[in-house]
């Protein structure tokens, strides 16, 4: 049997269209993180964008390894995208800055 994967071009990259769609993180609540990220994978959503100045990502990374823990879904079936803080943009700070996002992501 064959897999057909249906992808498109965004901006010169080639993107499975499973992921061209996500759930954007900024201004959600971190008391209102857990529900959000729940309902956005019943949705079907596997694309989740964040940031550590988004002051959630603790909450999103308890709420996305929830879910694994549970069998809603699999690392592999996640496309996470944060961003490096501008504190952290220093060559030196760039480890540390990464480090953090990982941490809090749970990845």
């Amino acid at each position: 049997s064959s897999t057909s994967i249906s992808c498109q071009s965004i901006g010169g990259i080639m993107m499975d269209e499973k992921y061209s769609v996500g759930l954007g993180t900024y201004c959600i609540n971190p008391d209102q993180v857990a529900s959000a990220i729940q309902t956005a994978l019943e949705q079907g959503y596997r694309r989740f964008d964040c940031a550590l100045v988004y002051f959630n990502e603790d909450k999103i990374g308890d709420a996305l390894a929830q879910a694994m823990d549970d069998g809603v879904v699999s690392r592999e079936e996640l496309y996470i995208v944060s961003k490096l803080a501008s504190p952290f943009h220093r060559r030196e700070h760039v480890k540390i800055g990464l480090q953090k996002t990982l941490t809090d992501l749970r990845l």
